[in-house]
């Protein structure tokens, strides 16, 4: 003989719902709808848990953000091979690097300062993955590690642009003499 599916009802407005979930906080499991849930005149065992809920995802995301500081501290290469394949997607470009690939001098090639990871947000001695010619994407021989100010002044310009730049600002460093 088959057992009859058991109905849910919700344990603080007794109401009988195909949807009612089962709320889980510190092991305690209660059956709640989501409007007793999410109503304000909710029952203060509801209120709490609401309240432990939302402490506990606010907690998991402090977690989850140091730890990713803290892996990217550890591991730039892997770091610098992730935002690279995103790059890379979103601008179609070919890569066919690898983590092994990416080499992280202790000074960058073109200013001489030291390469250090920041805390928060990146700085000019942030080590940067450069693709040396735009156009052939992040393809090895191609690529090349340096700091971020030197990688913000290169940006996409040519040879040309940069000589017109030298040009320019040399002209107007004699001016002000």
């Amino acid at each position: 003989m088959r057992k009859p599916p058991k109905t849910l009802k919700c344990k603080h407005c007794n109401r009988l719902e195909p949807d009612v979930k089962l709320i889980k906080s510190n092991g305690a499991k209660i059956q709640c709808c989501e409007e007793c849930y999410n109503s304000p005149n909710a029952c203060e065992k509801v209120k709490r848990m609401k309240m432990c809920h939302e402490l506990s995802k606010q907690r998991r995301y402090q977690r989850s953000v140091l730890y990713k500081r803290e892996y990217r501290k550890k591991h730039w290469d892997r770091a610098l091979l992730k935002t690279a394949k995103q790059r890379a997607k979103r601008y179609n470009l070919p890569i066919d690097i690898t983590a092994d690939d990416i080499i992280i001098p202790k000074y960058c090639p073109v200013f001489g300062i030291e390469l250090k990871q920041a805390e928060n947000r990146m700085n000019d001695s942030s080590p940067t993955l450069d693709r040396l010619n735009p156009k052939l994407g992040y393809v090895k021989g191609n690529i090349c590690v340096m700091s971020n100010k030197a990688n913000r002044l290169k940006s996409n310009g040519t040879i040309e642009d940069h000589e017109k730049l030298l040009t320019f600002m040399k002209l107007k460093l004699v001016d002000k003499k």
